[in-house]
């Protein structure tokens, strides 16, 4: 089930009979599309979350450069 948006003004028996005749469509519904790229970890995100260092996306987890083993980390801790 998911919540239908009526704006002041409109009639909600229009609105929803509307939805219904359209086949119920998904509109507006975010959802998790932001995968964390540890590996092993299918946790997803609703807002990105990227690495400062090496720019990939990760989980709240993970989303440090000591959480998820950043290659980046040890270049800039070298010196690079």
């Amino acid at each position: 089930m998911q919540a239908v948006t009526i704006m002041p003004g409109q009639d909600a028996n229009q609105v929803i009979d509307q939805h219904i005749r359209a086949g119920c469509p998904k509109s507006g519904v975010q959802t998790k599309k932001n995968k964390c790229n540890f590996a092993g970890c299918r946790e997803k995100e609703f807002v990105p979350i990227a690495c400062k260092l090496c720019k990939r996306q990760f989980c709240l987890k993970h989303r440090f450069e000591t959480d998820h083993s950043c290659p980046m980390a040890a270049v800039k801790k070298a010196g690079g």
